[in-house]
């Protein structure tokens, strides 16, 4: 999807080393039933979004088999398409808005570890002298469910983590909004940073072990 300036090799590479989920994980839709707000459902879930990874690094859903093999258990991701959108930027090449509406989760007790994993992946190709890690920036974006529902809330917004690249041509972060419901948080391409250019060159010409 789209065109992305990391090209990693052919299997996800982690701080445990060469992955070995599944480029395809099945995910569980959101249990909302009766949920007036995501906001109430915050205490069981962390809500994220991976977009930019799967956009622009090539992302599969490797990283996320490896995580229940690390802590030796089947745990769910779950996920749930909403009519409003949640954020911006998202659209790919042939205009499939579908990220900008999307929210990913998992149960409370392993976001933490999760999160960690996450951002222990590294994205290199040698050859090509690229090299990224994924980041994140924690960002408000509006609580669809609490507008769907029809119940009045003051401030119907819910606070996600925006997973993103910190890469050595660029990078890729969510920019936070003052109003997520007139502005939903953006994906922005940025300037690399220079700890990043610099590790691209360290394994610039080696071969994948």
């Amino acid at each position: 999807m789209g065109t992305t300036p990391y090209k990693p090799w052919s299997k996800s590479v982690v701080a445990g080393g060469v992955s070995l989920g599944e480029k395809f994980l099945p995910k569980r839709l959101l249990p909302v039933g009766a949920a007036g707000s995501l906001a109430e459902m915050s205490g069981d879930f962390a809500f994220f979004t991976p977009a930019a990874l799967y956009l622009y690094a090539q992302m599969t859903d490797e990283p996320l088999g490896d995580f229940q093999h690390s802590i030796g258990s089947t745990e769910s991701f779950y996920h749930f398409r909403f009519p409003h959108p949640l954020f911006s930027g998202l659209t790919t090449p042939c205009g499939d808005a579908d990220w900008n509406h999307v929210l990913w989760a998992v149960e409370r007790p392993v976001w933490d570890r999760f999160r960690d994993f996450y951002l222990s992946i590294m994205l290199l190709d040698p050859a090509a002298r690229t090299a990224a890690q994924v980041a994140y920036t924690d960002v408000e974006v509006l609580d669809s469910l609490a507008l769907l529902s029809g119940r009045p809330v003051v401030r119907p917004t819910l606070p996600v983590c925006g997973f993103g690249i910190d890469g050595s041509e660029c990078r890729w972060a969510f920019r936070p909004s003052a109003d997520p419901a007139k502005a939903p948080p953006r994906l922005v391409r940025l300037p690399p940073d220079a700890a990043m250019v610099k590790m691209a060159n360290v394994y610039a010409g080696r071969k994948p072990r």
